[in-house]
Protein backbone atom coordinates (compact mmCIF):
# COMPACT_ATOMS: atom_id res chain seq x y z
CA UNK A 1 0.00 0.00 0.00
CA UNK A 2 1.39 3.89 -0.63
CA UNK A 3 2.07 5.66 1.82
CA UNK A 4 -0.57 8.92 2.41
CA UNK A 5 1.65 11.64 4.45
CA UNK A 6 0.43 15.49 5.01
CA UNK A 7 2.69 18.35 3.78
CA UNK A 8 3.57 19.35 7.53
CA UNK A 9 5.28 16.20 8.41
CA UNK A 10 7.32 16.30 4.85
CA UNK A 11 7.91 20.04 6.18
CA UNK A 12 8.84 18.76 9.66
CA UNK A 13 11.22 15.66 8.05
CA UNK A 14 13.01 18.48 6.28
CA UNK A 15 13.19 20.54 9.13
CA UNK A 16 15.05 18.18 11.51
CA UNK A 17 17.17 16.79 8.54
CA UNK A 18 18.61 20.32 7.70
CA UNK A 19 18.92 21.07 11.25
CA UNK A 20 16.23 23.99 11.97
CA UNK A 21 14.54 21.74 14.86
CA UNK A 22 18.09 20.22 16.45
CA UNK A 23 21.33 22.23 15.29
CA UNK A 24 23.46 19.90 13.50
CA UNK A 25 27.25 19.35 15.50
CA UNK A 26 29.58 21.76 13.84
CA UNK A 27 29.70 23.45 10.46
CA UNK A 28 31.46 20.95 8.08
CA UNK A 29 28.50 18.98 8.83
CA UNK A 30 26.09 21.31 8.54
CA UNK A 31 27.30 22.18 5.35
CA UNK A 32 27.48 18.25 4.12
CA UNK A 33 23.92 17.76 5.48
CA UNK A 34 22.53 20.50 2.97
CA UNK A 35 24.49 19.86 0.15
CA UNK A 36 26.12 23.16 0.11
CA UNK A 37 24.87 26.75 1.47
CA UNK A 38 24.05 29.36 -1.00
CA UNK A 39 26.63 31.46 -0.47
CA UNK A 40 25.94 34.03 -3.98
CA UNK A 41 26.27 36.30 -0.68
CA UNK A 42 28.69 35.11 1.38
CA UNK A 43 27.43 37.25 4.96
CA UNK A 44 24.29 35.52 4.14
CA UNK A 45 25.60 32.47 4.12
CA UNK A 46 27.23 32.20 7.03
CA UNK A 47 23.91 33.13 8.91
CA UNK A 48 22.57 30.09 7.25
CA UNK A 49 24.78 27.67 8.28
CA UNK A 50 25.37 29.23 12.17
CA UNK A 51 21.68 29.49 12.25
CA UNK A 52 21.86 25.11 11.43
CA UNK A 53 24.68 24.55 13.82
CA UNK A 54 24.93 23.80 17.57
CA UNK A 55 26.25 27.05 19.88
CA UNK A 56 25.09 29.11 16.87
CA UNK A 57 28.94 30.35 15.98
CA UNK A 58 29.85 33.57 15.21
CA UNK A 59 30.42 35.28 11.66
CA UNK A 60 33.89 35.36 11.90
CA UNK A 61 33.80 31.73 13.34
CA UNK A 62 32.18 30.56 10.66
CA UNK A 63 35.17 32.93 8.33
CA UNK A 64 37.89 30.81 10.34
CA UNK A 65 36.48 27.49 9.47
CA UNK A 66 36.57 29.05 5.94
CA UNK A 67 40.28 30.55 5.73
CA UNK A 68 42.23 29.03 8.62
CA UNK A 69 40.75 25.50 9.54
CA UNK A 70 39.51 24.74 5.91
CA UNK A 71 37.09 22.51 7.19
CA UNK A 72 34.55 24.20 4.52
CA UNK A 73 35.06 25.55 1.46
CA UNK A 74 33.54 28.17 -0.82
CA UNK A 75 33.18 26.91 -4.46
CA UNK A 76 30.79 27.45 -8.33
CA UNK A 77 28.64 24.82 -7.51
CA UNK A 78 25.13 23.97 -8.16
CA UNK A 79 22.38 26.52 -10.53
CA UNK A 80 25.87 27.68 -11.31
CA UNK A 81 26.14 29.64 -8.56
CA UNK A 82 28.92 30.04 -4.94
CA UNK A 83 28.24 27.71 -2.47
CA UNK A 84 29.70 26.46 1.02
CA UNK A 85 30.70 22.82 0.99
CA UNK A 86 31.85 20.12 2.99
CA UNK A 87 35.04 19.42 0.77
CA UNK A 88 34.33 16.29 0.42
CA UNK A 89 30.85 17.23 -1.28
CA UNK A 90 32.78 19.94 -3.61
CA UNK A 91 34.66 16.58 -5.58
CA UNK A 92 30.95 14.95 -6.06
CA UNK A 93 29.65 18.82 -7.20
CA UNK A 94 32.22 19.87 -9.51
CA UNK A 95 32.34 16.05 -11.19
CA UNK A 96 28.55 16.05 -11.87
CA UNK A 97 28.56 19.86 -13.04
CA UNK A 98 29.83 18.20 -16.74
CA UNK A 99 26.31 16.62 -16.96
CA UNK A 100 24.29 20.35 -15.63
CA UNK A 101 24.13 22.58 -18.42
CA UNK A 102 26.30 25.90 -18.01
CA UNK A 103 25.22 29.43 -17.69
CA UNK A 104 24.47 31.74 -20.53
CA UNK A 105 27.57 33.62 -19.90
CA UNK A 106 27.77 35.88 -22.95
CA UNK A 107 31.28 36.84 -24.51
CA UNK A 108 33.52 34.31 -26.03
CA UNK A 109 35.02 31.18 -24.45
CA UNK A 110 38.07 29.75 -23.60
CA UNK A 111 39.45 26.66 -24.67
CA UNK A 112 40.53 23.39 -23.35
CA UNK A 113 44.37 24.19 -23.58
CA UNK A 114 43.83 27.99 -22.25
CA UNK A 115 41.99 26.08 -19.58
CA UNK A 116 44.77 23.58 -18.72
CA UNK A 117 47.44 26.36 -18.78
CA UNK A 118 45.41 28.46 -16.37
CA UNK A 119 45.15 25.50 -14.08
CA UNK A 120 49.24 24.62 -14.17
CA UNK A 121 50.01 28.32 -13.66
CA UNK A 122 47.71 28.89 -10.77
CA UNK A 123 48.71 25.82 -9.10
CA UNK A 124 52.46 27.14 -9.32
CA UNK A 125 51.72 30.48 -7.47
CA UNK A 126 50.98 28.50 -4.05
CA UNK A 127 49.13 31.36 -2.20
CA UNK A 128 46.10 33.26 -2.83
CA UNK A 129 45.40 35.60 -6.09
CA UNK A 130 42.85 38.03 -7.41
CA UNK A 131 41.99 39.20 -10.92
CA UNK A 132 44.46 41.48 -10.92
CA UNK A 133 46.44 39.23 -10.43
CA UNK A 134 46.63 36.69 -13.08
CA UNK A 135 45.50 39.06 -15.75
CA UNK A 136 48.91 38.37 -17.53
CA UNK A 137 48.31 34.58 -17.56
CA UNK A 138 44.88 35.27 -20.43
CA UNK A 139 46.62 34.28 -23.34
CA UNK A 140 46.34 37.02 -26.35
CA UNK A 141 43.55 35.20 -28.46
CA UNK A 142 41.28 35.16 -25.42
CA UNK A 143 42.20 38.82 -24.51
CA UNK A 144 41.90 40.16 -28.24
CA UNK A 145 37.75 38.27 -28.29
CA UNK A 146 37.03 40.21 -25.30
CA UNK A 147 38.24 43.32 -26.49
CA UNK A 148 36.57 42.62 -29.87
CA UNK A 149 33.47 41.70 -28.05
CA UNK A 150 33.12 43.42 -25.11
CA UNK A 151 30.84 42.74 -22.60
CA UNK A 152 30.95 45.27 -19.54
CA UNK A 153 33.64 48.09 -19.07
CA UNK A 154 36.48 45.70 -17.85
CA UNK A 155 39.70 45.73 -19.85
CA UNK A 156 39.96 42.64 -22.17
CA UNK A 157 42.62 40.93 -20.00
CA UNK A 158 40.41 41.51 -16.77
CA UNK A 159 37.25 40.00 -18.70
CA UNK A 160 39.87 36.77 -20.01
CA UNK A 161 41.25 36.26 -16.59
CA UNK A 162 37.58 36.27 -15.13
CA UNK A 163 36.53 33.37 -17.56
CA UNK A 164 39.24 31.64 -16.84
CA UNK A 165 39.02 31.57 -12.88
CA UNK A 166 35.58 30.54 -13.86
CA UNK A 167 36.56 27.75 -15.86
CA UNK A 168 38.44 26.48 -13.33
CA UNK A 169 36.15 27.14 -10.53
CA UNK A 170 33.43 24.91 -12.02
CA UNK A 171 35.82 22.43 -12.74
CA UNK A 172 36.77 21.97 -8.80
CA UNK A 173 40.58 23.16 -9.60
CA UNK A 174 39.92 26.94 -7.73
CA UNK A 175 37.97 27.53 -4.93
CA UNK A 176 36.89 31.30 -3.26
CA UNK A 177 39.12 32.47 0.10
CA UNK A 178 39.29 35.98 1.32
CA UNK A 179 37.93 39.42 0.20
CA UNK A 180 40.70 41.73 -0.48
CA UNK A 181 39.28 45.31 -0.41
CA UNK A 182 37.11 45.03 -3.09
CA UNK A 183 38.40 42.29 -5.19
CA UNK A 184 37.65 38.54 -4.40
CA UNK A 185 40.49 36.27 -4.01
CA UNK A 186 40.84 32.59 -5.18
CA UNK A 187 43.49 29.65 -4.56
CA UNK A 188 44.38 26.40 -6.48
CA UNK A 189 42.73 23.73 -4.65
CA UNK A 190 45.98 21.38 -4.66
CA UNK A 191 47.64 24.21 -2.82
CA UNK A 192 44.81 25.59 -0.48
CA UNK A 193 43.48 22.01 0.56
CA UNK A 194 46.53 19.47 -0.52
CA UNK A 195 44.96 16.31 1.60
CA UNK A 196 41.96 16.86 -0.04
CA UNK A 197 41.14 13.13 -1.60
CA UNK A 198 40.19 14.02 -5.47
CA UNK A 199 38.58 10.66 -6.62
CA UNK A 200 37.94 9.71 -9.69
CA UNK A 201 34.38 8.95 -10.57
CA UNK A 202 32.12 9.35 -13.65
CA UNK A 203 29.85 12.37 -13.27
CA UNK A 204 26.95 10.14 -14.15
CA UNK A 205 27.88 8.29 -10.47
CA UNK A 206 28.61 11.77 -8.95
CA UNK A 207 25.06 12.90 -9.86
CA UNK A 208 22.84 9.61 -8.59
CA UNK A 209 25.33 10.25 -5.71
CA UNK A 210 24.36 13.33 -4.96
CA UNK A 211 20.25 12.61 -5.75
CA UNK A 212 20.08 9.98 -3.02
CA UNK A 213 22.08 12.40 -0.55
CA UNK A 214 18.91 15.42 -1.93
CA UNK A 215 16.17 12.98 -1.11
CA UNK A 216 17.98 12.17 2.37
CA UNK A 217 17.32 15.46 3.51
CA UNK A 218 14.73 17.09 0.92
CA UNK A 219 12.71 14.47 0.12
CA UNK A 220 9.88 13.47 -0.62
CA UNK A 221 10.70 15.21 -3.62
CA UNK A 222 9.32 14.74 -7.42
CA UNK A 223 12.07 14.32 -10.51
CA UNK A 224 11.56 17.98 -11.11
CA UNK A 225 12.53 18.97 -7.66
CA UNK A 226 15.93 17.00 -8.37
CA UNK A 227 16.19 18.71 -11.50
CA UNK A 228 15.38 21.96 -10.11
CA UNK A 229 17.85 22.00 -7.27
CA UNK A 230 20.95 20.96 -9.33
CA UNK A 231 20.13 23.24 -12.05
CA UNK A 232 20.15 20.07 -14.40
CA UNK A 233 17.70 18.62 -17.50
CA UNK A 234 14.45 16.61 -16.34
CA UNK A 235 15.53 14.21 -18.65
CA UNK A 236 18.92 13.40 -17.09
CA UNK A 237 17.29 13.75 -13.62
CA UNK A 238 15.35 10.74 -14.62
CA UNK A 239 18.37 8.67 -15.33
CA UNK A 240 19.62 9.32 -11.74
CA UNK A 241 16.08 8.53 -9.89
CA UNK A 242 15.74 5.85 -12.29
CA UNK A 243 19.21 4.28 -10.95
CA UNK A 244 17.87 4.37 -7.10
CA UNK A 245 14.56 2.50 -8.57
CA UNK A 246 15.29 -0.39 -5.64
CA UNK A 247 15.92 2.73 -3.08
CA UNK A 248 12.73 4.59 -3.81
CA UNK A 249 9.29 4.66 -2.07
CA UNK A 250 6.22 6.56 -3.34
CA UNK A 251 4.48 8.42 -1.33
CA UNK A 252 1.31 10.41 -1.65
CA UNK A 253 1.23 14.27 -0.60
CA UNK A 254 -2.49 14.39 0.57
CA UNK A 255 -3.58 17.70 1.40
CA UNK A 256 -7.36 18.20 2.01
CA UNK A 257 -9.19 20.11 -1.19
CA UNK A 258 -5.95 18.95 -3.27
CA UNK A 259 -5.30 16.04 -5.55
CA UNK A 260 -2.67 13.52 -3.54
CA UNK A 261 1.01 14.71 -5.37
CA UNK A 262 2.77 11.70 -6.13
CA UNK A 263 6.67 12.21 -4.75
CA UNK A 264 9.71 10.15 -3.89
CA UNK A 265 11.14 9.00 -0.80
CA UNK A 266 13.95 7.18 0.66
CA UNK A 267 12.93 3.87 1.72
CA UNK A 268 14.83 4.01 4.61
CA UNK A 269 13.31 7.31 5.81
CA UNK A 270 9.95 6.13 5.63
CA UNK A 271 9.40 5.86 9.57
CA UNK A 272 11.17 9.17 10.09
CA UNK A 273 8.72 10.91 7.58
CA UNK A 274 5.61 9.39 8.54
CA UNK A 275 6.59 10.54 12.26
CA UNK A 276 3.41 13.29 13.07
CA UNK A 277 4.83 16.69 13.56
CA UNK A 278 4.63 18.30 16.88
CA UNK A 279 1.21 20.34 17.72
CA UNK A 280 2.87 22.91 19.66
CA UNK A 281 4.76 25.78 18.06
CA UNK A 282 7.57 25.86 20.91
CA UNK A 283 8.59 22.37 19.66
CA UNK A 284 9.17 23.53 15.93
CA UNK A 285 10.13 27.41 16.34
CA UNK A 286 9.85 29.53 13.50
CA UNK A 287 13.12 30.74 11.83
CA UNK A 288 14.88 34.04 10.28
CA UNK A 289 16.66 32.49 6.94
CA UNK A 290 18.49 34.56 5.63
CA UNK A 291 18.77 35.73 1.80
CA UNK A 292 19.41 32.97 -0.86
CA UNK A 293 18.94 30.55 1.86
CA UNK A 294 19.05 27.15 0.38
CA UNK A 295 15.69 26.10 1.89
CA UNK A 296 14.34 28.49 -0.65
CA UNK A 297 15.71 27.23 -3.65
CA UNK A 298 15.65 23.15 -2.75
CA UNK A 299 12.28 22.36 -4.48
CA UNK A 300 10.00 23.71 -8.43
CA UNK A 301 6.93 23.26 -6.62
CA UNK A 302 6.05 26.23 -4.36
CA UNK A 303 2.69 25.36 -4.34
CA UNK A 304 2.77 24.14 0.00
CA UNK A 305 5.29 26.94 0.89
CA UNK A 306 3.74 29.62 -0.35
CA UNK A 307 0.09 28.51 -1.84
CA UNK A 308 -0.69 31.98 -3.03
CA UNK A 309 1.37 32.51 -5.98
CA UNK A 310 0.70 35.89 -5.81
CA UNK A 311 2.88 36.38 -2.61
CA UNK A 312 5.82 34.19 -4.29
CA UNK A 313 7.17 37.48 -5.85
CA UNK A 314 7.78 38.96 -2.47
CA UNK A 315 10.10 35.61 -1.48
CA UNK A 316 11.77 35.22 -4.96
CA UNK A 317 11.85 38.42 -6.36
CA UNK A 318 12.88 40.10 -10.01
CA UNK A 319 16.57 39.75 -11.18
CA UNK A 320 17.02 36.45 -9.44
CA UNK A 321 16.36 38.11 -5.98
CA UNK A 322 15.57 36.17 -3.12
CA UNK A 323 14.78 37.57 0.24
CA UNK A 324 15.19 37.37 3.62
CA UNK A 325 12.35 34.98 4.92
CA UNK A 326 10.61 33.67 7.88
CA UNK A 327 9.90 29.84 8.11
CA UNK A 328 7.08 28.91 10.12
CA UNK A 329 5.49 25.35 10.24
CA UNK A 330 7.07 24.38 6.82
CA UNK A 331 5.77 27.73 4.96
CA UNK A 332 6.94 31.16 4.12
CA UNK A 333 4.92 33.23 6.05
CA UNK A 334 6.91 36.82 5.89
CA UNK A 335 9.96 38.62 5.37
CA UNK A 336 12.06 40.33 7.34
CA UNK A 337 15.38 42.99 7.11
CA UNK A 338 17.92 43.94 9.89
CA UNK A 339 20.30 46.90 10.67
CA UNK A 340 23.42 46.63 12.92
CA UNK A 341 23.98 49.14 15.60
CA UNK A 342 26.14 49.23 18.18
CA UNK A 343 24.70 47.32 20.68
CA UNK A 344 21.94 45.62 19.02
CA UNK A 345 20.34 44.71 16.16
CA UNK A 346 17.13 46.26 14.79
CA UNK A 347 14.95 43.88 13.21
CA UNK A 348 12.19 44.89 10.98
CA UNK A 349 9.60 41.94 9.92
CA UNK A 350 7.01 42.25 7.91
CA UNK A 351 4.05 39.50 7.14
CA UNK A 352 4.10 37.91 3.34
CA UNK A 353 0.03 39.01 2.88
CA UNK A 354 -3.36 39.33 4.09
CA UNK A 355 -4.07 36.73 6.63
CA UNK A 356 -0.10 35.51 7.35
CA UNK A 357 1.05 35.59 10.91
CA UNK A 358 4.77 36.01 11.90
CA UNK A 359 5.41 34.41 15.19
CA UNK A 360 5.98 36.83 18.51
CA UNK A 361 9.22 37.34 18.76
CA UNK A 362 10.14 34.86 21.71
CA UNK A 363 9.02 32.31 18.46
CA UNK A 364 11.91 33.22 16.58
CA UNK A 365 15.34 32.49 16.57
CA UNK A 366 16.82 34.49 19.80
CA UNK A 367 17.67 37.56 19.10
CA UNK A 368 21.16 37.19 21.01
CA UNK A 369 22.04 34.38 19.11
CA UNK A 370 21.68 36.95 15.53
CA UNK A 371 23.26 39.68 17.54
CA UNK A 372 26.50 37.06 19.07
CA UNK A 373 27.02 35.85 15.24
CA UNK A 374 26.77 39.59 14.11
CA UNK A 375 29.48 40.49 16.74
CA UNK A 376 27.34 42.87 18.51
CA UNK A 377 27.41 43.09 22.08
CA UNK A 378 23.91 43.67 22.55
CA UNK A 379 22.49 45.92 25.17
CA UNK A 380 18.65 45.38 26.24
CA UNK A 381 16.43 46.19 22.84
CA UNK A 382 13.15 46.60 21.61
CA UNK A 383 11.27 43.76 20.26
CA UNK A 384 11.59 43.14 16.56
CA UNK A 385 9.20 46.06 14.54
CA UNK A 386 6.40 44.06 12.91
CA UNK A 387 5.34 45.74 9.97
CA UNK A 388 1.52 45.71 9.14
CA UNK A 389 1.36 45.10 5.16
CA UNK A 390 -1.52 46.71 3.77
CA UNK A 391 -4.42 44.42 1.81
CA UNK A 392 -4.11 43.29 -1.38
Amino acid sequence: MTARIRYEQAAHFRARRSGLIAPLPDLATCARQLLGAQAQVEAAARWGLALRTAGHPESTTVQRALLDDRTIVRAWGQRDTVHIYHPDDWVLIATAQALWPRSARVGPKAEDHEIADFIAAIERLERTFTRSDVMDLAPGRLVDAFAKTPINDDPPARMAATRLIWSAGTLGFLSSTEQRGREQAYAARRWWLPGLAWPELTPQAAAIALTRRYLGTWGPASVHDVAHYFGANVSMARTWVAALEGELTTVMLAEPGAEPLPLLALTTDLDDLMAAPPRADDAWPARLLPAYDTQMMTHANKDFVVPDAALRPRVWGKASLVNPTVLHRGRFVGTWKHKVRAAAVDLELEPLGPGHRVPAATELVDRARFERHMGVNAAPAKPPRAKKRASA
